[in-house]
């Protein structure tokens, strides 16, 4: 019987070789399918209000409080991870109507029924927001809140969308002639270390910084706290 062996080289480098192609073939399998449009076919259907955008995208959004055309105040809530246009901040029916306030919430690009933007950048949110702020005629200037990673967007609209939150101009030249931007923080938070926003609020003396001391990352589903953090933002309580 002939006695058959790889060449020494070959053997040193069969494991090496195998290991790729299988972690190759393990990357190929554990890659999500391509996301299927919302009303295309063989996609989610569209249950929303969609706006469609200049470059063809179509946004969700959701409408709740007075009409806008009666608002004192229009609000712009942007959700964080893994949610959509229904986590909006719980607002009372009550605050609402007393303070007569429109709020407008809306499903971010790839989520739910919004198309994705392939090609989002930083910048790319707050020209979204911008552009549906328009479309639905909320008028030059508007509040914005965020929640979690929807508070991050707030400092990109800050920098790339003055007009509409603020003065014209530097986004952060001026800012508290006119313009309030609190910022909230629970010690507890687990995901977010409390350290950053106390860093922001050294550094950006116009921040109203509200920091509370027994409260996590979701304080603001506690009863009662979306009416405190509206009526401070609108009203300069608390």
């Amino acid at each position: 019987m002939a006695d058959f062996s790889y060449p020494t080289g070959v053997a040193k480098k069969l494991p090496l070789t195998l290991l790729v192609f299988f972690s190759a073939l393990l990357y190929n399998q554990i890659q999500p399918p391509p996301p299927k449009v919302p009303g295309s076919p063989g996609g989610p259907p569209v249950t929303a209000n969609r706006t469609k955008l200049r470059d063809g995208r179509h946004l969700a959004y959701l409408e709740s409080g007075v009409p806008k055309e009666q608002a004192k105040y229009k609000i712009i809530f942007v959700h964080g991870f893994f949610c959509c246009r229904y986590d909006v901040l719980n607002v009372s029916q009550g605050l609402l109507q007393e303070l007569g306030i429109y709020l407008l919430s809306f499903d971010r690009p790839g989520y739910c029924e919004s198309d994705a933007h392939p090609a989002r950048t930083e910048e790319s949110i707050a020209v979204d927001i911008a552009e549906l702020a328009d479309n639905l005629q909320l008028g030059p200037k508007f509040h914005l809140m965020g929640f979690s990673m929807g508070g991050e967007i707030m400092w990109s609209c800050l920098e790339h969308i003055p007009h509409s939150p603020l003065q014209p101009g530097n986004a952060f030249a001026g800012v508290g002639d006119d313009v309030k931007v609190h910022l909230w923080h629970g010690v507890e938070d687990l995901f977010v270390p409390v350290a950053l926003s106390r860093y922001i609020s050294k550094r950006l003396p116009w921040v109203i910084y509200h920091e509370l001391p027994t409260a996590g990352h979701l304080f603001p589903v506690a009863d009662g706290m979306p009416d405190v953090i509206v009526k401070s933002l609108l009203l300069g309580d608390g």
